[in-house]
């Protein structure tokens, strides 16, 4: 469902990045849906495949409509086939051609992006969001985003917009595991000024690469 609505709930304008109102009048998109809509980006992606499984196989009993933004939509129609899922509606967004996000994002109520590397490709989708009214929530635990995103709080609290970062687990255990030194340290006396991490993955047997670490995260 995408209603946009001005200040104080009542339609009559909205403020665009830059802080600039912008005249605009109700859209009603196609389909027409009473329910919410969830659009996801990056769901061939080793998080986005798990989250596409959830979102098609609970969205009737959450009340919500998924719309897919894949910049190889047959790609996700085979997987969807391949895994027996039901199929939700796909259009093609590639994150390299920003003019194929505002189609997209128009018609959602909140955007999913599971495709990372997030500084380099998250920046254009938050700002569509911004710009379409779309709240925007990804998995990144990549501080220069988080710092860059962080100059656009008076934007997005003016558009009525959700910037949501470091929504998942992944993203949280190595931030958990510094803290935890930094208390540990404090217990001494003394002031945590680095800390090295080392991960270890034990992948089950046949498991291939793509299985085990996303490209996203790779880069």
């Amino acid at each position: 469902m995408r209603t946009q609505l001005g200040h104080g709930g009542e339609p009559g304008h909205r403020t665009k990045l830059g802080g600039r109102p912008a005249a605009y009048s109700v859209r009603m998109e196609t389909p027409i849906t009473s329910r919410p809509v969830v659009g996801l980006l990056g769901a061939t992606g080793i998080t986005g495949r798990v989250a596409l499984a959830h979102l098609v196989t609970r969205a009737a009993e959450a009340g919500v409509e998924v719309l897919v933004g894949a910049r190889d939509p047959d790609r996700v129609r085979a997987r969807c086939e391949k895994r027996g899922l039901p199929r939700p509606e796909i259009v093609r967004v590639d994150l390299a051609e920003p003019a194929t996000l505002a189609p997209f994002v128009a018609r959602a109520d909140v955007v999913l992006n599971l495709a990372g590397p997030y500084t380099r490709l998250a920046p254009p989708v938050i700002a569509v969001c911004l710009d379409h009214g779309a709240h925007y929530v990804d998995l990144t635990g990549e501080a220069p985003l988080a710092h860059r995103t962080d100059l656009l709080h008076d934007d997005a609290r003016a558009a009525g917009v959700a910037i949501v970062h470091t929504a998942g687990f992944e993203a949280l255990p190595a931030d958990i595991l510094v803290d935890a030194a930094r208390r540990h340290a404090a217990t001494s006396g003394e002031h945590l000024r680095s800390a090295d991490l080392v991960t270890s993955v034990n992948a089950p047997a046949g498991t291939g690469r793509e299985e085990m670490i996303s490209g996203g995260t790779a880069q």
